[in-house]
């Protein structure tokens, strides 16, 4: 009976630990987007970066630059986001075909008060390091 109460403790705890892993996870939106939810629209050679949330969940980032002649941009579809790490797909806007490729992504990122850090694996970013701080038409707390 002794080893049946420890196998059942065992069981128990096991999906109490399984139940957390969950609260690793980094809310974006408690993080990065809490306060700001522009980065880097006044910067030359990084890009805008602006977040878009559907309720408290980020759905979409859109990456781009602002050059004089052209507005290259990349539409991140973002299909989970697990501890610092952002994964979905994306595309250029800016090209018109419909055949355009469709690149898998993965966005580690971090953050400090002031700035945020994006790392991209995937596609025509690949590789890829961008350092951003909020857009000056939004207020630093």
């Amino acid at each position: 009976m002794a080893k049946k109460g420890i196998l059942f403790l065992l069981i128990i705890g096991l999906f109490v630990f399984v139940g957390c892993d969950g609260e690793n996870s980094v809310s974006i939106a408690n993080t990065i987007i809490e306060d700001y939810t522009e980065w880097g629209e006044d910067t030359v050679t990084e890009p805008h970066v602006s977040f878009l949330l559907e309720g408290s969940d980020l759905k979409t980032m859109d990456i781009g630059w602002s050059e004089e002649s052209s507005w290259p941009h990349y539409t991140v579809t973002v299909l989970e986001v697990r501890n610092n790490k952002i994964i979905g797909t994306y595309y250029e806007d800016s090209n018109e075909d419909e055949n355009r490729p469709i690149w898998d992504v993965e966005i580690t990122f971090s953050y400090t008060e002031t700035t945020l850090t994006l790392n991209i694996s995937g596609g025509d970013l690949d590789g890829e390091t961008y350092t951003l701080e909020p857009s000056t038409d939004e207020e630093i707390v």
